[in-house]
């Protein structure tokens, strides 16, 4: 992402709350309501600029609070029976194999009063507690939405942030916790390959990278090709590429611009060179 495509994306949601609050200052008001998102709380990798944007409307609730005014940031998870998430399945499984869960509609609306019924701050005696309503980060639902999922990344389970917020999770969770990225596994893989020869080699990357395919795009396994079709047309789209972009980084530290993800001609089997040529386990294989 760009500077200017930055700017451009988080102006609107800047200057909008900016001018409300500009208009609003001088007037009696009961409530100040302005919807966040818990990715500004959680700092979702590919969406830098939507965290900032709504990390924005968090900071300006509590400026208006210590100015005495009126304001609360409400820090929205998913909404799973009305909005863009009930209308998009795709989108509910990326966030639900992120480690997060989502809440109900009347969930929703009573958080809304709660929010509107807050009294006036007094600025001297104010926390930033007071600003922000924050939902979706409950332990136990947590612990069960990691437990549930298939193929949870929990990217922000180890933040020592959340080290208060992880202890009672665990203390629910006697399952496997939840994974930070580790490339332990491909690295076993690609050692017991390397006794046989470079086909192997790759062969072992493609198998660990289809079955994160198979994971993120619900498509089993055996229907991806090894280098006949691309992987975009396996039904790779933007929103399902930042995911699988962010995986192939953490995993392999290699970084790869969506251009190049759903490129006609990046079949798994090109990945997979790609992988193992950032890796350095080619030279190493025998012929």
């Amino acid at each position: 992402m760009t500077y200017d495509k930055f700017v451009a994306s988080i102006t609107p949601k800047v200057m909008a709350a900016q001018c409300l609050h500009n208009l609003l200052k001088e007037k009696p008001l009961d409530f100040f309501v302005m919807t966040s998102s818990i990715s500004a709380t959680l700092g979702t990798p590919g969406q830098s600029n939507y965290c900032a944007g709504n990390g924005f409307l968090d900071g300006l609730a509590w400026h208006r609070n210590l100015q005495g005014l009126p304001a609360v940031s409400l820090i929205l998870p998913m909404v799973l029976d009305v909005g863009y998430v009930a209308d998009h399945h795709d989108i509910e499984l990326s966030l639900s194999r992120k480690g997060m869960y989502g809440i109900d509609e009347q969930e929703m609306l009573r958080v809304f009063e709660t929010a509107m019924m807050r009294p006036i701050p007094v600025p001297d005696k104010t926390s930033v507690n007071d600003a922000q309503i924050i939902l979706g980060l409950e332990p136990a639902f947590l612990a069960a939405a990691m437990l549930h999922a298939d193929g949870v990344d929990a990217f922000w389970y180890n933040d020592a942030r959340f080290s208060k917020l992880r202890i009672e999770i665990e203390k629910g969770n006697t399952g496997a916790t939840p994974g930070s990225g580790s490339n332990s596994d491909i690295m076993s893989l690609i050692k017991a390959a390397q006794t046989e020869n470079m086909d192997a080699v790759l062969q072992a990357i493609a198998q660990y990278i289809t079955k994160k395919l198979s994971s993120i795009l619900m498509v089993p396994a055996e229907n991806f090709d090894y280098d006949s079709t691309s992987i975009a047309d396996a039904g790779l789209d933007s929103m399902i590429g930042a995911e699988l972009r962010n995986w192939i980084f953490k995993e392999f530290r290699l970084e790869m611009s969506f251009q190049h993800l759903l490129a006609p001609t990046l079949t798994v089997k090109r990945l997979s060179t790609n992988v193992a040529e950032k890796l350095g386990v080619l030279k190493d294989s025998k012929a």
